[in-house]
């Protein structure tokens, strides 16, 4: 079984929302929560390293 991991992140530019998606073994949140990102915002065009666990939102679906 997968999950998928969606992250609602906020850009540190421009302060917009920009959503990711994470598959892995691994129904834990703390899992994903520890990992470093790299992140493009689709708004101002910026790249930014963030840390998942400042997701304003952490949503998880089993994967088939």
């Amino acid at each position: 079984m997968q999950y998928v991991h969606t992250l609602l992140l906020v850009c540190p530019e421009c302060k917009s929302p920009v959503a990711i998606n994470r598959v892995t073994k691994e129904k834990n949140l703390e899992m994903v929560d520890a990992e470093r990102l790299r992140i493009k915002c689709s708004f101002c065009g910026k790249s930014s390293d963030v840390i998942a666990v400042t997701a304003k939102r952490h949503y998880l679906e089993e994967w088939p």
